[in-house]
C-alpha cells in the first residue's frame, strides 16, 4: 500500500515537471519571437513603421469618412479664413501686376473744359459725333466704332475698348472720345464702340474681317470696359458684371482695377446688389451666401455682353450704375462714371503686356475679398476621394472572389459599365438637343432613366461591380471639373459623393432604401435646376443660350449630359434592382468544390 502511494506521488511529480518544462519551452519560444519582432522593428525606419501601423489599423471606410469630413469642414472655413495662406482672415484683393498704379493716376476728365456741357448736349448719331471730332467711324456688324489714337502721334500697337452697351451710355463714350483725343498722356489706342450686342463685332475685330471693306482697328485689345446706364440719372452704386461663358472671368487685377476706380461704390455678383453703397458682410451666413451665390451665377452662365470679349481672351467687365434711393445721402451722376472709366484707361495705359500675374479663376465675396480656385480645389478633391477609395474596395473584393472561382473578370467588368453607358447615349442626345430643339431635352433625359432601368433589370449583376461602376464614373467625371470649373461641383460634388457612398438597394431593407431614395430625389435634375436657376425650363434655356453663343457644349452642359444624368439614372437602377450583398466566400469549401 505505501509503495502504491509513493508511485502515485511520483507520477504526479513527473506530470508537474513535464507541464513546467512545456511552459518553459513556450515561454522561451515567445521570448524568441518577441526578440525577433523587436529586431525586425529595430531595422524598420519610422516611415515603414507608420506604413505597417496604417496597414493594420486603418480601413477604407475610415479613410473615406475622414477625407469627406475634412473636405466639407474645409469648405465651411472658406468664408472665414484662408487655410492655404495660413491667414486667419479671407484673402483681400490686390494688384499682382506691379505696373498697375491706379492710386497714382489722377482723373482730370471731370475738370476738363466743356466736359459736362458736351455730355449734356450730345444728341446726334454715334458716327456723326465721331466725324465731328475728326475720328473715322465705321458702322457694321451691329456696331458703330472709331479709334482714338495718341495725340502725340506715335503708333500704338495695343488698345483698350470702351463700349456703350445701350443708348444711355453713348454720351459717356463720346465725351471720353472727345477728351482722350487731346490727352497728352495717352499711350494706347482707345477703340470707342456703340453696340448692345458686340458678339459679331468682337469676332470680326479679333479674327479678321470677312468683307472687302477696310476694317478700322486699333491694335491688340488688352482690355474692354462696357458701360450700361439706367434711365434714371442719379446713381447710388455701381454693379460690376464679370461672369463669362463656361466659367470664364477677367484677370483679378483687372476686376480689382475697376473696383478701385469706384471706391466704396461697387457691388459684385454675390447676391447683395442693391441701390445703396455696399456694406461690410460680417455674419458667417452672409459670407457663405455671397460665395455660393457667386459660384451659382458663374456656373449658370454669362452676365453681360463682356462675355464675348472674355471668350477671345480679352479682360472685360460691364459697369452698371444703379439708381439711387429716394433719401440717399451719397449719389453721383454720369460724369462720375466717365471719371472712373478714365482712371481705368490711365492705369492700363502703361501696361505693355497682358495681365497674367493675378488669379484668373476665383470666388468673390465682395469687391475686396476673394477665394482663389486653387484653394477651392483642395477640399473638393478631398470630398471626391471616397469615390476612388470605395470603388477600389469593391473591385478588390470582387477580384479576390473571382480569381478563386475562375471567372472572366475583364468581360464582367466591361459588361457592368452598361449601368452608365446605356443612359449616356440619351444624355449625349440631350446635349445636342440644346442646340436644335430644347423641347426634346426633357424627353431625352427621361429616356436615359428608362434605358438604365431596362438594361440593369435584365443584367445578371454583381452588386459590388455595379456600385464600383457608379463610383468610378462619378470620380472620373468630377476630376477635371475640380481644376477647370469647381463652381459646378460646389453645388453637386459633395452631395453626389455622399449619396453614392451611402447608396443601398431595395434588397437591404426598407429603412436603407428609403434614405437612399430621399437622397436620390434631392439630387434629381428638377431639384438641381430649381436650386441653381429657379425652374427646369429656365435651366434648359440658359444652357441652350450659352451653347448656341459658344457654338459648342460648355463644361457644365457636358457634365450634365454625359456624367450627372447617366450616374443619377444608374443609381436609380441600382436602387431598384441590385441583388443582396454576397455572403463571405469560404475558401476551404470553394477549393474542395474545385478539387471534385
Amino acid at each position: 500500500m505505501p509503495t502504491t502511494r509513493r508511485a502515485a506521488r511520483q507520477d504526479e511529480s513527473d506530470d508537474e515537471t513535464t507541464e513546467e518544462a512545456v511552459e518553459a519551452v513556450m515561454d522561451a519560444a515567445r521570448a524568441a519571437a518577441a526578440a525577433r519582432a523587436a529586431a525586425e522593428d529595430a531595422d524598420l525606419t519610422r516611415k515603414e513603421k507608420l506604413k505597417r501601423y496604417v496597414a493594420r489599423r486603418v480601413s477604407s471606410r475610415m479613410v473615406s469618412v475622414a477625407a469627406f469630413t475634412l473636405g466639407v469642414a474645409w469648405m465651411c472655413c472658406l468664408p472665414v479664413f484662408s487655410i492655404v495662406t495660413g491667414e486667419l482672415k479671407m484673402r483681400g484683393t490686390y494688384f499682382d501686376e506691379t505696373t498697375l498704379s491706379p492710386m497714382a493716376a489722377r482723373a482730370t476728365l471731370h475738370s476738363s473744359e466743356g466736359f459736362r456741357d458736351y455730355l449734356r448736349s450730345v444728341n446726334g448719331s454715334f458716327c456723326n459725333e465721331l466725324i465731328e471730332l475728326d475720328v473715322a467711324c465705321q458702322d457694321r456688324y451691329g456696331a458703330s466704332w472709331g479709334v482714338i489714337r495718341p495725340a502725340l502721334g506715335w503708333a500704338a500697337v495695343e488698345a483698350v475698348a470702351v463700349v456703350a452697351a445701350n443708348k444711355r451710355a453713348i454720351p459717356i463714350v463720346l465725351s471720353l472720345a472727345r477728351f482722350l483725343r487731346d490727352a497728352p498722356w495717352l499711350g494706347k489706342n482707345v477703340v470707342v464702340v456703340a453696340s448692345e450686342n458686340p458678339q459679331r463685332w468682337v469676332g470680326a475685330y479679333h479674327d479678321g474681317d470677312d468683307e472687302d471693306l477696310s476694317f478700322e482697328r486699333g491694335g491688340l485689345l488688352r482690355g474692354a470696359i462696357l458701360v450700361r446706364l439706367p434711365d434714371a440719372e442719379t446713381y447710388g452704386a455701381v454693379s460690376i458684371k464679370a461672369h463669362g461663358f463656361d466659367g470664364e472671368l477677367p484677370n483679378l487685377d483687372y476686376l480689382h482695377l475697376a473696383a478701385t476706380a469706384f471706391p466704396q461704390l461697387v457691388h459684385v455678383e454675390s447676391g447683395f446688389e442693391s441701390r445703396a453703397p455696399p456694406r461690410p458682410l460680417l455674419k458667417y451666413a452672409e459670407r457663405s451666401r455671397a460665395l455660393m451665390t457667386w459660384a451659382k451665377r458663374l456656373a449658370g452662365g454669362s452676365s453681360g455682353p463682356h462675355a464675348h470679349f472674355l471668350r477671345r481672351g480679352i479682360d472685360a467687365v460691364t459697369l452698371e450704375p444703379t439708381p439711387s434711393l429716394p433719401n440717399a445721402r451719397q449719389t453721383f451722376d454720369s460724369s462720375r462714371v466717365g471719371t472712373g472709366v478714365e482712371l481705368i484707361i490711365r492705369s492700363m495705359n502703361i501696361v505693355e503686356h497682358e495681365l497674367h500675374h493675378g488669379a484668373s479663376q476665383y470666388l468673390l465675396m465682395d469687391a475686396s475679398k476673394f477665394v482663389s480656385f486653387d484653394e477651392v480645389a483642395f477640399p473638393l478633391m478631398l470630398t471626391a476621394l471616397p469615390l476612388g477609395v470605395e470603388a477600389a474596395k469593391e473591385l478588390s473584393a470582387y477580384a479576390f472572389d473571382a480569381i478563386v472561382l475562375q471567372r472572366d473578370i475583364p468581360h464582367t467588368i466591361v459588361r457592368h459599365f452598361l449601368y452608365v453607358l446605356a443612359p449616356m447615349a440619351f444624355g449625349m442626345g440631350s446635349v445636342y438637343a440644346c442646340f436644335h430643339s430644347i423641347q426634346m431635352v426633357g424627353l431625352l433625359v427621361g429616356l436615359a432613366y428608362v434605358a438604365a432601368i431596362i438594361v440593369v433589370s435584365r443584367l445578371d449583376s454583381d452588386r459590388r461591380l455595379a456600385r464600383a461602376t457608379l463610383l468610378l464614373a462619378a470620380g472620373y467625371a468630377h476630376t477635371p471639373l475640380v481644376l477647370s470649373q469647381p463652381c459646378v461641383l460646389l453645388w453637386v460634388g459633395a452631395p453626389m459623393t455622399l449619396f453614392l457612398a451611402t447608396l443601398r438597394p431595395r434588397a437591404d431593407g426598407f429603412l436603407y432604401v428609403a434614405l437612399s431614395f430621399i437622397l436620390w430625389l434631392a439630387l434629381s435634375p428638377p431639384v438641381i435646376a430649381f436650386v441653381t436657376v429657379g425652374s427646369w425650363g429656365a435651366a434648359v434655356s440658359r444652357l441652350s443660350r450659352d451653347s448656341i453663343m459658344l457654338g459648342l457644349p460648355d463644361r457644365k452642359l457636358l457634365y450634365a449630359g454625359v456624367a450627372y444624368i447617366p450616374i443619377h439614372a444608374g443609381a436609380l437602377a441600382y436602387l431598384l434592382f441590385a441583388p443582396r450583398r454576397p455572403a463571405p466566400l469560404d475558401l476551404d469549401v470553394e477549393l474542395a468544390k474545385k478539387e471534385r
